[in-house]
């Protein structure tokens, strides 16, 4: 008997699909990955780095040159806030990103946020017929190696040496004792309605301009701890 010939269940334009994922994907050469630019980044930048890709695929590729990276949002990230300025500005020294637009923070009673460019990815321009798709400029290239900035160094030395802040050592204790019965992602979702109650208590409302949630949050936490003294 003659064996019959399976077909394969692979088919390339499904695996290229699946691969993409829903939100697309971010291309990275394999000239990128192997520089002494990428290799060299330190975590801090790197985590910049990644934030501002993945607010590349948010707006689904078409606003790299007008990509924002919040403090407070870097810091969901794992980012410390005293080290967001020495990892952007590791990054621009790298020319892996670009500084499209220096936010003044508050520009007539509104949020003007500082604005990025990916310069490994094609980006968009704003011309008078519209809006133009122009390739990457990869300035990376003109890099040598690069060693982590020294701003980096200089906080990372001063993080090793800092002491935890009464409200870190307070939500320390509590997720201790309560992961145990909620679970990590329970306990951390308690603690956040926790803080969530403490800024509706203790919080001032009506600064000019409006501060970021971390520092009401830190007002708030000193309140409380003064009314309790």
């Amino acid at each position: 008997m003659s064996r019959q010939r399976q077909r394969s269940s692979f088919r390339p334009s499904a695996a290229a699909k699946a691969a993409c994922g829903e939100h697309g994907f971010v291309p990275l050469t394999f000239e990128l990955l192997n520089s002494d630019v990428w290799c060299n980044l330190s975590i801090h930048a790197f985590r910049v780095l990644t934030f501002l890709m993945r607010e590349h695929l948010t707006h689904g590729g078409k606003e790299n040159g007008f990509l924002a990276a919040p403090y407070d949002q870097l810091m969901q990230c794992g980012i410390s806030r005293y080290l967001v300025r020495p990892a952007l500005d590791e990054l621009v020294a790298s020319r892996l990103v670009e500084v499209t637009h220096r936010g003044l923070g508050w520009k007539g009673g509104k949020p003007d946020r500082s604005m990025y460019r990916l310069t490994f990815l094609q980006w968009k321009l704003n011309g008078a017929t519209g809006p133009q798709w122009i390739p990457p400029t990869n300035e990376w290239k003109a890099c040598g190696v690069r060693k982590p900035a020294p701003q980096i160094k200089q906080q990372l030395n001063r993080y090793k040496t800092m002491k935890p802040t009464k409200q870190e050592q307070e939500r320390n204790r509590y997720l201790i004792v309560n992961t145990p019965t909620f679970g990590t992602e329970d306990a951390a979702k308690r603690w956040d309605a926790y803080e969530e109650l403490i800024l509706t208590k203790y919080g001032e409302a009506g600064c000019e301009p409006e501060p970021s949630r971390e520092e009401r949050l830190n007002v708030a936490w000193r309140n409380r701890d003064r009314k309790h003294a």
